[in-house]
């Protein structure tokens, strides 16, 4: 493999790819909730969202600052989703509340259906969602 073809290193984190990435996973948690409705979402489901997610919008930031303007609606849309059959399982389960466990099952039934959906229609999607999305990244 020649040298311009070898994958680069992530350069080095900075305050303003931090942030920007903080501000990228807000807009998702924010869609999550607006999935969830009148179901509580606890702080150990967000904290979990959180530790899922930010590596990835972290990395996305680093490597391709300008996609949130071309993938950020859709990424939010999964999200929004992901909301709604976390409080979905909620109920199920009878409880008013996004568990973590709720938060996990919600992100691999969205990120599993989506990756099956996508690689079926658009394998350009599926580079979009792999991106943001670890288990999409991780081929689960």
């Amino acid at each position: 493999m020649s040298d311009d073809k070898k994958p680069q290193p992530a350069a080095p984190e900075t305050d303003a790819d931090r942030e920007e990435a903080e501000n990228r996973l807000g807009q998702c948690l924010v869609a999550f909730g607006m999935g969830a409705g009148q179901i509580r979402v606890t702080r150990v489901a967000i904290r979990y969202l959180i530790d899922l997610y930010y590596p990835p919008f972290l990395q996305m930031v680093q490597q391709s600052a300008a996609s949130w303007h071309h993938d950020g609606v859709g990424v939010c849309d999964l999200a929004r989703m992901m909301g709604r059959i976390a409080a979905h399982l909620a109920l199920e389960d009878g409880r008013y509340f996004i568990s973590e466990a709720d938060a996990h099952s919600a992100a691999e039934i969205v990120n599993g259906s989506s990756r099956r959906e996508m690689e079926k229609e658009a394998p350009r999607n599926m580079e979009i969602l792999g991106r943001y999305c670890t288990f999409t990244a991780k081929g689960r």
